[in-house]
């Protein structure tokens, strides 16, 4: 027979359980950013994540380049993300602040964006940006 004190104990312990709303894993990028075989300065990598199974576009995240490295740990709000397709943009800066326009410097080649599958394991990732990146690709 259930007492009061058995009733709290097992409501307590499902509680602790959960209730089924288990949350995917999380990944994290990090690696090294080149440009003509040199570390890129300064600038920013940004993870933008496909749409996730309620068909909601999650906040893409946005870690910062520092003598040629970047981790998105670092991002603001960093929580990583699921495993799935993700768009990757890149820009790059000459990480000397110029009078009147970018605190990170001037920027060393056009945005650079492509695309990868994250895997369910946190990824080592290093990107190369081409000599060749056009404008806007």
């Amino acid at each position: 027979m259930l007492t009061m004190k058995n009733l709290l104990l097992l409501s307590c312990l499902l509680l602790l359980c959960g209730c089924g709303s288990e949350e995917p894993p999380r990944v994290h990028m990090s690696g090294k950013v080149t440009y003509k075989g040199q570390m890129v300065p300064a600038g920013q990598v940004v993870v933008i994540p496909g749409k996730d199974d309620e068909g909601k576009q999650p906040y893409p995240q946005i870690a910062p380049i520092k003598d040629g490295m970047y981790d998105t740990r670092t991002s603001p709000g960093g929580k990583g993300f699921s495993s799935g397709q993700v768009q990757v943009r890149i820009a790059g800066y000459t990480g000397k602040q110029t009078k009147y326009e970018e605190p990170l410097g001037d920027p060393i080649f056009p945005e650079y964006t492509t695309e990868l599958e994250l895997p369910k394991v946190d990824l080592q990732k290093d990107f190369e940006v081409p000599a060749s990146t056009p404008k806007g690709q």
